[in-house]
């Protein structure tokens, strides 16, 4: 990783080789210039009518069905013909896609080691874990499954699932039953993030990863400040947020896919307004430096 300094907060880039990480090289760099100087119209057209993903993509852009799709849609696949595999491979091989698949992987990543250090720590004692604006919670359920290897035994855990989306939750349920996790103490709460201490405090690990990126810097605080106050002392918060990149307005105009771009500087700002300290704090950016993933300490 190479390491540097925001405002006090340690900074790095994600470099783990043991992971297969998405890189993204300079003709796709090219492709993403060029997409970005199309016309809105032209782009949506593309978007709607040359794929039937990509235009549940557009319909369905900013709620979890987006974001599974752009996790599953990757490989190339003869299932819908040659043509319409090549157009899906194309598509899914964009730098934004590359990486909100990166932060997934890194997400799970730094889930599974606080999770298996907290098990470590606490012994016998529950461990509670709150993954709100949860989505399909994909990012959670996975590594559940990865560490019963470990044998992290059902009763050790408490997971709290949170969403606005019935739907969502919905999914979620799918998941847990497709790694048979059914076992494991999942709870599913149907309501709005900031909400989310009317059901459970005193937590171990809060995670909020996709929401922040359609939160006002006011609002962001306000649930911050939030998730600060009903963390144990020696908890973790891990969120993040997206960056300004080389497809950005593309993303926007052709699949209106809008978001609040955040430079570390800003990201770090908010949450240091919440109440977290810049020594507990890091932020880790995946391989294309698209998405930052911060894991912040009480």
């Amino acid at each position: 990783m190479s390491n540097y300094l925001i405002n006090g907060v340690e900074v790095t880039v994600e470099k783990d080789s043991n992971i297969d990480y998405e890189k993204y090289n300079f003709i796709w760099k090219l492709i993403s210039f060029i997409l970005n100087l199309l016309p809105s119209y032209l782009g949506k057209f593309l978007i709607i009518k040359s794929s039937k993903k990509t235009k549940l993509l557009k319909e369905k852009a900013t709620t979890y069905r987006a974001l599974d799709t752009l996790y599953i849609n990757h490989k190339f696949s003869f299932k819908d013909g040659f043509l319409r595999g090549l157009i899906n491979y194309f598509w899914f091989k964009l730098g934004n896609p590359r990486a909100v698949r990166n932060r997934l992987k890194l997400v799970k990543k730094i889930l599974r080691r606080k999770i298996l250090n907290w098990v470590k720590k606490q012994k016998d004692e529950k461990i509670n874990i709150y993954s709100l604006g949860c989505g399909s919670a994909r990012a959670i359920i996975e590594t559940i499954n990865d560490i019963k290897k470990n044998g992290i035994v059902s009763d050790v855990l408490n997971i709290w699932l949170l969403d606005k989306d019935k739907e969502a939750l919905n999914s979620s349920k799918i998941l847990i039953s497709k790694y048979q996790l059914e076992n494991y103490n999942f709870l599913f709460i149907l309501d709005k993030v900031r909400n989310f201490d009317n059901y459970q405090n005193n937590l171990d690990i809060i995670e909020m990863v996709g929401v922040v990126d359609y939160l006002s810097d006011k609002d962001a605080i306000e649930i911050f400040k939030k998730i600060y106050n009903n963390l144990k002392k020696g908890g973790f918060f891990i969120t993040a947020n997206i960056k300004k990149n080389k497809e950005s307005l593309f993303i926007t105009k052709a699949v209106n896919w809008h978001m609040i771009y955040r430079e570390p500087e800003d990201f770090i700002k908010v949450i240091l307004a919440a109440g977290f300290k810049k020594n507990k704090m890091k932020i880790i950016f995946e391989p294309l430096k698209t998405h930052m993933i911060a894991i912040c300490k009480k």
